[in-house]
């Protein structure tokens, strides 16, 4: 089950990617997040999630593939709430080192073993794959390589129209 305010009303979906959810589940509604999650932009870098993004604003999310900013997005619809500029277009990481230096890049891994950040096993090097502030530190890594050789890594070349 899944829940989401729409109005003063709590909708109830029965189904949601196939998977059943609990409907008794104590995490915040999606929207509540998503507003949450907002107003911690705005207090932390004075920035909103429809500023993110947006043609002449100093931010834009960095990702490493499409998946999460979609995902977003279909939840925005879900739930029935406008999805933020943020979620809109974004810089993913991979399509910008593929495009600036060539290669076929599936993921953070391709990336951080061309920097030579992959133990002999293929672990990262720091922290550990698909775990949250450490995904980040890596993929920071790969965007500062990039900054480095002159690639865009500004320029929004993740979107929902792909």
């Amino acid at each position: 089950m899944l829940r989401s305010l729409v109005g003063s009303e709590m909708c109830i979906r029965d189904r949601f990617d196939g998977c059943e959810l609990n409907p008794d589940s104590p995490a915040d509604p999606f929207p509540e997040v998503l507003a949450k999650f907002d107003q911690f932009l705005k207090d932390t870098v004075g920035i909103s999630l429809h500023d993110v993004g947006s043609p002449g604003s100093a931010a834009r999310f960095l990702t490493c593939g499409d998946w999460d900013c979609k995902h977003v997005h279909s939840q925005c619809q879900i739930c029935g709430v406008d999805t933020p500029t943020a979620f809109r277009a974004w810089v993913n990481v991979k399509r910008a080192w593929s495009d600036g230096l060539g290669g076929d890049i599936r993921g953070m891994k391709s990336m951080l073993a061309r920097l030579g950040l992959l133990d002999a096993q293929g672990g990262v090097v720091h922290g550990f794959h698909h775990l949250g502030m450490h995904d980040v530190e890596n993929i920071c890594r790969c965007v500062l390589h990039l900054c480095k050789l002159g690639v865009d890594c500004w320029s929004p070349n993740g979107s929902l129209r792909r």
